[in-house]
């Protein structure tokens, strides 16, 4: 009777980790915390840690599964617009961000208000409590990079400044086809499979990235302009996920103020050797045609 008692507390906060939205269970976090507080500091059945760390863990496991239902929600997570899935990412890794605060602010308060050497600590190994977790995030970090990887080379894919993309296009769409060909569920974080395909998934990435910074480093040399210059690397700057791809493009920079500060020495020397007998335009007065020239 009093176990039920105290379950039933839990009850309510509990029940979004199985049917609510992401916020509702970010929502919840607070009041499902605060009760396994008080189930903690009054419950009989708590008077040994091991029933309370079995709470402890279920909830954590169940909150994995609920991350699990969101981001795969819409079907085949690699079949899925690659922003959405990743935006979905981002909301289960935030969630989970929550749920540990949620604990460590409990235990900090719980811990404060004890009062004499009877009263229990609040002493839930972490590592324990937070074990599905944190191997759920490894690999949600993992899909991420997939999903990020997709959409940067769809979106360069179809960028008019890089030339003949298609053959990279296409290969890396044979790659993904391929990795996601895989019998086992991607978020399937117990498959061990998993990450030998993902290990060549990246080098397979690598070698196709090769190919893409010379397609990179071709645009820009054909562009003169040190303005074009700029706005395209700031085009493929809001496009680009993996890291060597944004090493390259913060190279470019100093290419490219480099270059605008060798334009500005040929333009000051041509000025200092013009400048007492500039060139004028036909019948123009002397001073309008030097303030001519020198606008030029």
């Amino acid at each position: 009777k009093d176990s039920h008692k105290y379950l039933e507390l839990v009850r309510k906060y509990v029940e979004p980790l199985y049917f609510g939205t992401v916020s509702a269970m970010t929502e919840a976090l607070p009041g499902l915390f605060n009760a396994i507080k008080i189930i903690h500091q009054s419950a009989k059945f708590c008077a040994e840690p091991g029933p309370m760390m079995d709470l402890l863990t279920r909830i954590s496991r169940q909150l994995a599964l609920a991350c699990k239902r969101h981001v795969s929600k819409g079907g085949a997570i690699l079949a899925q617009d690659p922003k959405l899935v990743a935006a979905k990412i981002d909301d289960a890794m935030a969630l989970i961000s929550a749920y540990k605060r949620a604990f460590r602010h409990v235990r900090s308060k719980a811990n404060q208000e004890l009062k004499t050497r009877r009263d229990r600590a609040f002493a839930y190994s972490e590592t324990a409590v937070f074990a599905a977790l944190v191997s759920l995030e490894a690999r949600l970090y993992r899909v991420s990079d997939v999903v990020r990887t997709a959409s940067q080379f769809r979106a360069l894919a179809e960028h008019p400044a890089l030339p003949n993309m298609a053959p990279v296009a296409s290969a890396f769409e044979s790659l993904l086809d391929s990795f996601s060909s895989t019998k086992y569920e991607l978020l399937d974080d117990s498959e061990q499979a998993f990450e030998p395909d993902y290990a060549a998934f990246q080098d397979a990435v690598a070698t196709l990235e090769n190919e893409l910074l010379a397609r990179i480093d071709s645009a820009f040399e054909k562009t003169s302009e040190t303005e074009d210059a700029l706005a395209m690397l700031q085009s493929l700057e809001g496009l680009v996920h993996r890291a060597s791809l944004k090493t390259n493009l913060d190279s470019k920079y100093l290419v490219i103020f480099h270059n605008y500060g060798a334009d500005l020495g040929e333009a000051a020397a041509l000025f200092e050797s013009l400048k007492h007998a500039p060139p004028t335009i036909r019948n123009a007065p002397p001073v309008a045609g030097n303030i001519i020239w020198a606008r030029q």
